[in-house]
């Protein structure tokens, strides 16, 4: 996980078991120590780790991260998840993250999800878990082998209903894993982010990238954290409680009467920029306290079912809390946060993206012209004339 610098807490799998001396172990912890990072910039930064080696032999989980930049403060270790709440101190966000790296058979995987499930009870924090869980979690998560079937997903699924957890969506490969084998080679997806509601609705964009494969089978995961949502235009919105107004009809009338000079069209899309503007400060003068005013209303509204306790009225406002989590999902999930050049190189840049959309378009529809070409009379004049 980054953030907008090179700053970094990381989580690496790598055996690490409790034998020789201690002065061998040690330098076993050195060398993995000097392989971690992916630039010199990181590897000469002063870093802090911890691992879940006391919880299991191999020490199959490691974290690393910069003091300067995280606070990490250990909530459970064990042999398959390393909990944490963490402070990012150039944001001071407070969050928790678990790292996980689970046992390959179902029955090991058990006491996984029930620690998850454990934690979730208490958890007020926004929380990401990430790592391998070495199970799919949907049907279409596998590529060759046998077919997925339902006892392979189901405690995986359940684990996320009891905890409320949803995917974060990724770029990149879909598939993180594969046998390697040259002849009907299996994929499957068993390395994910998952993120809890609180997450959803109090953390800044948080991108996951799936990376290329390198010495291991499996696609490193790569969260960033941002210092805001890329700023863009807001797109114009036509509010119905405008037409109430006594002025409405009247803007409408004096931007439409204004002489605008060039074709139909022209005159038209004009008249309707002017109608905008109008209606902006229009927007500003008169309505743009509403959202106190909700506000105000909403207070009245909590007042009301207080005093009446009626028990449908508190379902109905958990069911809107809900089904505003599951928009704001469907609106990550369907983002543009990645897309191809016209040398098949992959963009992430939002300000990229929106310059091979709109360079796109240009292309199909043409580009405005500074001088419009004039019909010839004398062709004109000596062509065929059709009744």
């Amino acid at each position: 996980m980054k953030g907008n610098q090179e700053t970094q807490v990381g989580v690496w799998v790598t055996p690490l078991r409790k034998t020789g001396t201690g002065k061998n172990q040690q330098k076993n912890t050195n060398q993995v120590i000097q392989g971690l990072g992916t630039s010199n910039s990181v590897q000469s930064e002063e870093t802090n780790h911890i691992t879940n080696l006391d919880a299991h032999y191999n020490g199959r989980i490691w974290i690393t991260w910069r003091p300067d930049y995280y606070r990490l403060v250990p909530v459970s270790i064990t042999a398959q998840v390393v909990t944490c709440e963490v402070l990012y101190i150039p944001m001071q966000l407070k969050f928790v993250l678990s790292f996980v790296y689970a046992f390959n058979t179902k029955e090991e995987r058990k006491t996984l999800w029930e620690s998850l499930v454990e934690h979730s009870e208490n958890c007020t924090l926004p929380w990401m878990i990430l790592g391998d869980f070495n199970s799919v979690l949907y049907m279409d998560d596998r590529i060759g082998g046998n077919p997925i079937t339902w006892a392979e997903v189901a405690d995986f699924q359940q684990c996320m209903e009891e905890c409320g957890l949803v995917e974060l969506p990724q770029q990149g490969n879909k598939y993180t894993w594969n046998d390697r084998h040259v002849d009907q080679r299996i994929y499957s997806k068993i390395d994910r982010a998952l993120i809890n509601e609180e997450w959803l609705e109090s953390m800044p964009s948080c991108p996951a990238r799936c990376l290329p494969e390198g010495i291991s089978n499996h696609c490193p995961l790569k969260v960033c954290l941002t210092d805001e949502r890329a700023r863009t235009k807001k797109s114009f919105k036509f509010c119905n409680s405008w037409g109430q107004h006594p002025q409405f009809i009247d803007l409408v009338k004096q931007s439409w009467e204004t002489p605008i000079t060039g074709c139909k069209m022209f005159q038209i899309m004009k008249k309707l920029k002017l109608l905008k503007k109008e209606l902006k400060i229009l927007n500003n003068q008169h309505f743009r306290d509403i959202e106190v005013e909700a506000k105000e209303d909403r207070d009245a509204l909590t007042q009301a079912q207080q005093k009446s306790k009626a028990h449908w009225i508190k379902l109905g406002d958990d069911n809107t809390r809900y089904f505003y989590s599951v928009i704001k999902h469907k609106k990550l999930k369907q983002a543009v946060t990645q897309l191809k050049n016209d040398n098949g190189v992959w963009q992430f840049e939002s300000e990229t993206i929106a310059q091979l959309i709109v360079g796109y378009y240009e292309g199909l529809l043409g580009q405005k012209s500074s001088s419009r070409v004039r019909a010839s009379r004398s062709i004109m004049a000596n062509g065929n004339i059709y009744h």
